[in-house]
């Protein structure tokens, strides 16, 4: 009966299957276990009598020993001598060379096929779901990018190549890719927007618990012509000190709450971008110390 060998992390013990069960050579000497599922629960437990309520991989026989459909390894069918042996059929000149004898070099397709992108979701979810949720991003929107990753892979210079790596290996590097990206780019975003408005104590609050939720927009806008009217006061005031011609300045403040620029200003009341500039600058210096409360 062919012996295998447990993983390396379990201890790499022999494993030998007999009539009775299987064979587990322990340090401690051999012990027979009825079934596969409670040998490879001893080994996953390095346990050679396991508590029944321990972990259990639930996995079967020949996918913990990678067996037939889960081997990683294809061994070739020639042995060492005939590999490096010279066969005469195949030097140059010989009569009996024939295009037959050839070998045939079969290429391996590279790339995702059709039928694996469920096996994608899959793997995603089991693995990188919860994080994407505890990061507060939706998993579906993840998913996309995801999946337009591997698109653009599929068409660039690192396809998965099933000669390199293994499906789900490449799809779990590829997600960890995508999700460092995905986080990277909405952390950022988050640092630099704001969710809610703060209420009169400084307490950042939800807008449904405003008092945006309440106050009519005519009262807004009637706060707001109050404050532009004491503040064209102060320019005023400001102005008369500083021996500016009043009539511009005004007109210069009403222009300039609405989005004019100096230069346009100064077209629309025809003097000089100086004149526009000094009225500016001073319409500036006192809404500064009238924000700062000076």
């Amino acid at each position: 009966m062919e012996a295998v060998f447990a993983r390396s992390e379990h201890g790499g013990h022999k494993v030998l299957q007999v009539s009775q069960g299987f064979e587990v050579f322990w340090p401690q000497g051999v012990k027979t276990y009825p079934s596969a599922r409670r040998t490879i629960m001893a080994l996953v437990n390095r346990d050679p009598v396991p508590d029944p309520s321990g972990y259990d991989p639930g996995l079967t026989f020949d996918r913990y020993f990678r067996k037939g459909r889960f081997c990683r390894w294809e061994y070739p069918a020639e042995d060492t001598i005939r590999l490096f042996g010279v066969d005469s059929r195949l030097v140059v000149g010989t009569p009996t060379t024939s295009v037959q004898d050839v070998p045939l070099v079969v290429h391996v397709p590279i790339g995702i096929p059709d039928h694996r992108w469920v096996e994608v979701r899959k793997i995603f979810y089991a693995g990188f779901a919860r994080t994407a949720l505890n990061k507060g991003y939706d998993p579906e929107d993840v998913l996309q990018e995801l999946h337009k990753a591997l698109l653009v892979r599929n068409q660039g210079k690192c396809p998965w190549n099933p000669a390199k790596s293994t499906f789900a290996y490449y799809v779990h590097m590829v997600c960890r890719g995508t999700m460092s990206n995905y986080h990277r780019r909405y952390s950022r975003l988050s640092r630099h927007e704001q969710f809610g408005v703060r209420n009169v104590e400084g307490e950042s609050v939800d807008v449904s618990m405003s008092d945006l939720a309440v106050v009519q927009p005519q009262q807004l806008e009637a706060e707001l012509r109050d404050v532009r009217g004491n503040l064209l006061n102060l320019v005023l005031v400001r102005g008369l000190q500083a021996k500016q011609n009043l009539e511009n300045l005004e007109k210069s403040f009403h222009l300039l709450s609405e989005g004019c620029s100096q230069k346009e200003i100064s077209v629309r009341l025809g003097v000089s971008p100086n004149r526009v500039s000094e009225a500016v600058r001073l319409i500036r210096s006192v809404a500064q110390g009238w924000r700062d409360g000076g």
